[in-house]
């Protein structure tokens, strides 16, 4: 604002000169037009100020209550499952059912509390990343795995395969963030395959990156909302037909997450086809 300041004075100075002879007309001309530039200068630097003002208070306020929540949704999730161990038998089928959706319902605010606390981590340019050698297939096929059990144990038509070379060299990333990235994607995949068929997760080495693709026959992406795919809190328009759970920030994070690890992001979709997505880390340096 002040160079826009002098720059302002110094062209209306001499614009006045040329156009008028009086020096007093020019000098009144040249302080009004200076009264003017710094009321608005005024008006926007105040504006910022409140905006900035404003996004901290938010930032401020997702954190502490995202904490708080947390806190109480753990000790639920802790006597669900106490009460789950100690007293309940396979003569309880009622109960036990009954527990189990109140412990999935629990695991999925903790989720919800975990994404904007996250969410706002990368808004404040605080992600910590905690970077290592590992295998990436070790890790996917690991979730592959629990998430198989899980689709079998819920009678699920839908079944994941894993396509994971031997001898597929380690990232350099941070293990816990890789495997949250891979979460969000399978567990999309899942989510969307509303009609059954097979989800096939694929690893391959491309050089100095491991690229890691998960493959689904779902109900795919329009055209018009795959260019927002990555925005924040943004859903598709055809994914309220099938369920409606969920922010709409688990891909903006992974993009975040991702990019923040050195690695890329992407995908390819077709409405009513299936999508493929995938991403890329770092190879880790022999």
């Amino acid at each position: 604002m002040g160079a826009i300041t002098i720059i302002s004075i110094i062209a209306t100075y001499f614009a006045s000169r040329y156009y008028i002879q009086e020096p007093e007309v020019v000098a009144l001309i040249v302080l009004a037009v200076a009264a003017i530039i710094f009321i608005i200068g005024h008006i926007i630097v105040s504006s910022f100020d409140m905006i900035a003002s404003a996004s901290r208070a938010k930032s401020e306020f997702v954190s502490i209550m995202s904490h708080q929540l947390r806190t109480p949704l753990s000790i639920i999730k802790w006597q669900l499952n106490l009460i789950y161990e100690k007293h309940i038998g396979t003569e309880n089928s009622e109960i036990k059912k009954f527990l189990d959706h109140l412990g999935e319902e629990n695991q999925r605010m903790l989720h919800i509390i975990n994404d904007l606390l996250e969410l706002n981590r990368i808004e404040d340019r605080n992600l910590y990343l905690n970077p290592s050698n590992f295998s990436l297939g070790e890790v996917v096929g690991d979730l592959i795995d629990r998430r198989n059990k899980s689709l079998l144990e819920a009678e699920s038509n839908v079944f994941i395969e894993t396509k994971i070379p031997e001898n597929l060299p380690d990232v350099f990333a941070d293990k816990i963030k890789a495997e949250s990235v891979a979460s969000h994607i399978v567990d999309n995949a899942i989510r969307y395959s509303a009609n059954g068929g097979k989800i096939e997760a694929t690893l391959v080495s491309s050089g100095k990156y491991i690229k890691c693709s998960v493959t689904d026959q779902g109900i795919g992406i329009s055209e018009k909302d795959q260019k927002m795919i990555f925005s924040k809190f943004f859903r598709a328009g055809n994914v309220f037909r099938y369920q409606t759970q969920g922010l709409g920030i688990r891909l903006y994070l992974a993009k975040a997450i991702v990019e923040a690890m050195g690695g890329k992001i992407g995908f390819r979709s077709e409405e009513g086809k299936g999508s493929v997505f995938w991403f890329t880390l770092p190879a880790a340096k022999v």
